[in-house]
C-alpha cells in the first residue's frame, strides 16, 4: 500500500514538506505513478479519494481517463470514493 498525502493550502500548514497543489495534480504530474513504482493502471491500481465533493468530481475524471472504474457492491471496480459535506 502506497500513501501518498497532498495538501493544496500548505500556508495553513506550517512545517508541510510534502505534496502541494489538488490532489489531481499528483496524478497528472506522474507524482504517484512514481510512488508506485510506475506500476499504475485501473486494472492493478485501487484508489480511494476522499474528500469535498468538487474535488472529488474532478479527480475521479482522471482516474476514470486513466482506466480505472468505481468500485460499487454489485460491481466491484479500482476508484473507491467518499464524499464528504
Amino acid at each position: 500500500m502506497v500513501y501518498v498525502p497532498t495538501v493544496s493550502r500548505p500556508e495553513e500548514e506550517p512545517g508541510w514538506s510534502g505534496n502541494v497543489g489538488r490532489v489531481q495534480s499528483v496524478v497528472s504530474d506522474g507524482t504517484l505513478e512514481r510512488s508506485l513504482g510506475g506500476a499504475f493502471s485501473g486494472r492493478t491500481t485501487h484508489v480511494f479519494v476522499s474528500g469535498n465533493p468538487e474535488m472529488v468530481e474532478e479527480t475521479d475524471r482522471v482516474f476514470y481517463e486513466r482506466g480505472f472504474t468505481l468500485h460499487v457492491s454489485r460491481s466491484p471496480g479500482t476508484l473507491h470514493i467518499e464524499r464528504y459535506w
